[in-house]
């Protein structure tokens, strides 16, 4: 999680993932969030679908490119990373690291 942004500046987020190694490949994602003061989140996008091989995902957060996601953002909200497995039993989304940088 992000120290507390500015709504006014570029971030740049990167995430390190792999899913469980079998099947069902595209079925598990990682995404970024803006977490408000209270910790609940008000809104999240999909950085990327996360297949067999670990792979780094990048995204850039903008005002330009992601209005709707940054307008949820306010002063004091945070960024956060987060992993998405697919809804089935012995299925899995791994991380083995992630950053969030402003630009």
């Amino acid at each position: 999680m992000s120290n507390p942004i500015d709504p006014g500046y570029e971030y740049n987020v990167s995430i390190t993932a792999c899913d469980h190694g079998w099947g069902n490949t595209d079925a598990s994602w990682v995404a970024a969030l803006i977490l408000g003061e209270d910790g609940c989140c008000k809104a999240n996008k999909m950085i990327s679908r996360v297949n067999h091989s670990e792979q780094v995902y990048e995204m850039c957060i903008n005002d330009g490119e992601d209005t709707e996601f940054v307008a949820a953002a306010c002063a004091g909200d945070c960024i956060a990373l987060a992993i998405v497995s697919a809804p089935y039993d012995g299925f899995a989304c791994k991380t083995t690291g992630g950053s969030i940088q402003p630009l």
